[in-house]
């Protein structure tokens, strides 16, 4: 994944964070107002699956209206939501079986007019695909298993050097 990975664009998309909730299928985030030194949008990196159906949504606890875009690997706008979500009040849902294999963008915004903003809860079922994961799973991969859990992931990394 090419860029600075802060969420802020399409080419900056956040890679889904697999070690945040058990079995990957959430992650956490917020926006914020323009001006204040944050996205007034995220943007989310998510490797699928071809001929796979993902239903992608905020949760509660997110407080603000949401707005769900999904996008292609081309970049191409394939599917949006706005106030379909099972926990109701202004939560997004979409549900997209997609037709090829790989790198997705999903965008999380508010409706700014309004100054809607905040933390936010935003989940995928299936999870998207982890690479992390695909070198423990049981296959002909298993003899570089060893060494893959020698090698910190980049979330890893950053904790620890946020602790230093």
């Amino acid at each position: 994944m090419p860029g600075l990975e802060n969420g802020s664009s399409f080419e900056n998309a956040f890679t889904w964070d697999h070690t945040q909730y058990p079995g990957g299928t959430r992650v956490f985030g917020a926006t914020t107002n323009y001006g204040a030194g944050g996205n007034t949008q995220d943007w989310w990196a998510l490797y699928l699956l071809a001929n796979k159906t993902y239903v992608f949504q905020t949760r509660n606890p997110t407080a603000w209206d949401t707005y769900l875009y999904l996008y292609s690997p081309e970049g191409y706008y394939v599917a949006a939501d706005y106030d379909s979500v099972d926990d109701g009040h202004g939560l997004s849902k979409i549900t997209y079986l997609t037709p090829s294999e790989g790198w997705y963008r999903l965008t999380v915004w508010g409706y700014y007019y309004y100054g809607q903003y905040g933390p936010y809860v935003l989940e995928s079922v299936p999870a998207p695909k982890s690479f992390k994961n695909f070198l423990y799973t049981p296959s002909r991969f298993d003899a570089r298993a060893a060494l893959a859990a020698t090698v910190p992931s980049r979330f890893e990394t950053v904790r620890e050097r946020i602790m230093a």
